[in-house]
């Protein structure tokens, strides 16, 4: 029980309200309680009239303008006002009762209390300072009972008394009852309030952590799929340099006796330059970043999968609970062989993250994936017979990567939902866009 009231009160909480300055509202605050306190004292003289030892209404005002200066610093200072306000709430009531007797004047140490309990930076000190308060309050009313008078003064106004009390007991009840409520309602409400601003800044908080944590995520994927496409950028270039040394030596060898095989081997050479220049544009416009990024991370020097792969990678998907049949059609005399390798690596990995995010993020049971080879289309797509998983949509890096991959070669992705119920990927590539696979002249031929 001692638990629950500590962490209800935040008795052990660490983190402070921030103090903004003071501002229009807080001015418009002491004007609008001075102009209601004035409006609400005059009219009570105005028909109750003016009881002996009345003061002057220059007295009444300095009061009540005093108190609701005080206003002005509630959430700068909030328990200093708090302890000021209803310091003057008691020192007025003994010595200018006409002011203390309205109902506007009685709202100031209420607004002090509230601010206090709302606004303090330390919790500690705002309960033991409502708890002193409520000391105070306590003592004063039985000062009031017993030396103030207060019940003879009851007993002059009120001659008649039919309640279920006697009229001593019950002006007692009546006056404690008014002054507990008070307090105790503007420390509640004060918590409550505190207690909002400190969910509002964790939800804050939360949201900026959450938003820098997703940039550094989407920072992290965007990299690493950069180190990876220059990591096959590496490899395909050099396979191209490769060959075009190859095929360049050739053409010098048989240059002399056979013009025309040396022509071709040269003719090689140029279109593999050029689809070279083409893939490394391709690829160095998906790396381009605004600002430079640098790692140190070491990329692994394993050889790219290819077509020949795609039979694997499928049987490595395939579970109790979930098939995949996987068809090769090789149309117009074109192979697996004959496909280029960033082509077919682009194939194989739009398959890799498409089976990936069938089991993460649908209901199907089975899959397809089909690869159409023509003399000039490579094409591959993944279908299923599911419907989109509750609750577990991904960060969409994956069918950005696949994006980016065919974009780079010049080929075009489609994805979404299929009218007859799962989803499709279908990427569409020329598969000449590295031709080194084209027509090579044999260089063993070449030799003899």
């Amino acid at each position: 029980m001692l638990q629950r009231v500590r962490q209800w009160l935040s008795w052990d909480e660490t983190w402070q309200r921030p103090r903004p300055p003071i501002g229009r509202g807080d001015l418009l605050l002491v004007v609008l309680s001075f102009s209601l306190g004035w409006l609400n004292i005059e009219s009570l003289l105005s028909y109750a009239g003016e009881p002996e030892g009345v003061h002057d209404p220059w007295v009444r005002s300095l009061v009540l303008a005093s108190a609701c200066l005080l206003l002005m610093f509630r959430r700068r200072h909030p328990l200093v006002v708090m302890v000021l306000l209803s310091a003057h709430f008691f020192l007025t009531s003994n010595y200018v009762p006409e002011v203390a007797y309205t109902l506007v004047y009685q709202l100031l140490p209420f607004l002090g209390v509230y601010s206090g309990v709302a606004w303090s930076r330390d919790r500690k000190a705002a309960v033991l300072t409502a708890v002193g308060l409520t000391l105070g309050l306590t003592v004063w009313l039985a000062w009031l009972f017993v030396v103030g008078r207060v019940l003879d003064t009851y007993a002059e106004f009120y001659t008649e008394a039919n309640g279920l009390f006697s009229q001593n007991v019950g002006v007692i009840i009546a006056m404690t009852l008014s002054n507990f409520i008070y307090l105790v309602a503007a420390v509640l409400m004060g918590q409550v309030a505190w207690r909002q601003a400190r969910d509002h800044a964790e939800a804050i908080s939360q949201a900026e952590t959450i938003r820098r944590q997703t940039v550094e995520i989407a920072e992290h994927a965007v990299l690493e799929e950069r180190l990876r496409l220059a990591r096959e950028l590496h490899d395909v270039v050099a396979h191209h340099i490769s060959v075009m040394g190859v095929q360049a030596a050739a053409a010098r060898t048989v240059m002399s006796r056979d013009p025309e095989l040396a022509g071709t081997a040269l003719a090689n050479v140029e279109q593999s330059s050029r689809d070279a220049v083409t893939q490394m544009r391709g690829l160095l416009g998906t790396l381009r970043s605004p600002r430079d990024q640098r790692t140190q991370a070491s990329p692994s020097r394993d050889p790219e999968p290819t077509l020949a792969e795609v039979p694997a990678l499928v049987e490595a998907n395939r579970t109790p609970g979930f098939s995949v049949h996987y068809d090769l059609v090789e149309t117009d005399g074109v192979d697996v062989e004959q496909v280029s390798l960033p082509v077919a690596l682009t194939i194989y990995r739009t398959i890799q993250e498409s089976l990936a995010n069938v089991r993460r993020h649908s209901t199907a049971r089975s899959a397809r994936v089909v690869v159409r080879l023509g003399a000039e289309v490579a094409e591959v797509e993944v279908t299923d017979d599911g419907s989109p998983r509750p609750n577990t949509s991904g960060s969409g890096f994956g069918q950005t990567g696949i994006r980016e991959r065919v974009g780079s070669l010049g080929g075009e992705v489609e994805l979404g939902p299929r009218p007859g119920g799962g989803y499709r990927v279908r990427a569409r590539l020329p598969r000449r866009a590295d031709s080194i696979q084209a027509d090579p002249v044999d260089v063993a031929g070449l030799a003899g």
